[in-house]
């Protein structure tokens, strides 16, 4: 609830990414244009109550993504959809608006939010809603959680996890001795020079 009333409410998109000569653009850009047409970002107050895709945070390290207005950066085929809170070259979302692909970069390491292959370019068209459903579809089944962060450099924090629950076997594990139930999980952590970070729930 606290996230949901950050979300500023839908607006169109800026005339610059709508400059066009048709075709295959245009059935790319129709996947921003219908997630913005709901909600147009996330307002100021995000860095108290937390971005609307989580984030993680170990010792001194506090990582969270918040959902952006689209902007260009770089080149005019690269659109960003969402941003570190805390940290300037932390993990950003992007789409190619060229071919829809929405991706994740992490300083040098950049891969493909959504599963797509590459010889398929009509796969890649509604990238961006389908990794906005795969959010939301996590979020539905206590794939993430909320907990409250206290890093040591920051205000004590309540946002959506990104460490791996009990629904993700391969990344975490469950254990119950005498009637305690540890859960224990890993998470790449880019910001600590690419280390993991491990984290214990009981």
């Amino acid at each position: 609830r606290e996230i949901q009333s950050s979300l500023l409410p839908g607006r169109g998109l800026d005339p610059n990414l709508l400059t066009s000569d048709g075709g295959e653009y245009d059935a790319a850009i129709s996947a921003l244009k219908a997630v913005y047409s709901f909600y147009s970002g996330q307002d100021g107050d995000s860095l108290r109550l937390g971005g609307l895709f989580g984030g993680s945070s170990a010792y001194d390290y506090l990582s969270c993504s918040r959902f952006e207005y689209p902007r260009f950066e770089n080149d005019e085929f690269r659109v960003i959809v969402t941003k570190d809170i805390y940290n300037d070259g932390g993990k950003v979302f992007f789409m190619n608006t060229v071919t829809g692909q929405v991706f994740v970069q992490v300083g040098d390491i950049c891969r493909p939010a959504t599963p797509s292959k590459a010889e398929d370019a009509k796969n890649c068209r509604d990238s961006l809603l389908r990794w906005f459903e795969e959010h939301a579809n996590r979020l539905a089944i206590g794939y993430y959680y909320v907990q409250e962060y206290r890093p040591s450099q920051y205000p004590s924090i309540r946002m959506i996890s990104q460490f791996p629950t009990e629904l993700d076997p391969v990344h975490c594990s469950r254990a119950v001795t005498n009637g305690v139930e540890v859960v224990a999980s890993s998470l790449f952590v880019p910001g600590k020079q690419f280390s993991m970070a491990g984290g214990i729930f009981m």
